[in-house]
């Protein structure tokens, strides 16, 4: 299944998935040319929001990749507090 707003977007990600691709290079195909078809909303840089299954390791995978982070960054910086939160009002929420 492809979801987009845009027509031929969904069916640049089907062709991609008859080919043999993977969702990933679907999603890839359709954030392509939804970048060219509708530029105002999409394209590089943009959020991107993605829940995977991970056949090798029978495993749900959630991807928030929404907003910027710093290059030098790591992911040590960004742990939770002991208890396994992440302070809600603290640049570590926004940023994760």
């Amino acid at each position: 299944m492809v979801c987009a707003a845009q027509p031929l977007a969904v069916q640049a990600g089907l062709d991609i998935l008859k080919q043999g691709g993977s969702a990933v290079d679907a999603a890839i195909a359709v954030n392509a040319c939804l970048g060219l078809m509708e530029p105002t909303a999409n394209g590089l840089g943009g959020d991107l929001f993605a829940m995977l299954w991970d056949p090798a390791h029978s495993k749900l995978v959630g991807l928030n990749a929404s907003g910027r982070a710093p290059l030098a960054l790591t992911a040590d910086q960004v742990k939770p507090e002991q208890d396994g939160t992440i302070p809600l009002y603290s640049p570590y929420a926004w940023t994760v």
